[in-house]
């Protein structure tokens, strides 16, 4: 299976992710300090291959996501998934 690297517009920051899997559930993977969504590259696959539409998202201050103002930062583990582009993705 095969990663993908996409940027999401969200109204804060402009996410960079990388991806897996064209449709089914969400598996929104979330890396801390001193990781990178790189850590995720051989579980991004599994999950695809598993029926998930798998993303990890680069927090804010990892390169490629934009900054913001440091007293917004409780809501960025939820901006990707509130998002229309993987809003789209998700299978009701």
């Amino acid at each position: 299976m095969q990663i993908d690297s996409i940027t999401i517009p969200t109204s804060e920051l402009t996410y960079g992710c990388l991806t897996a899997g064209d449709s089914g559930p969400l598996a929104l993977c979330l890396h801390g300090f001193p990781d990178t969504a790189h850590g995720w590259r051989y579980l991004l696959p599994a999950l695809a291959d598993a029926g998930y539409r798998a993303v990890a998202p680069f927090m804010r201050g990892y390169a490629p996501t934009s900054m913001r103002p440091l007293p917004l930062i409780v809501g960025d583990e939820l901006s990707p998934q509130q998002s229309h582009q993987l809003r789209r993705w998700r299978r009701r």
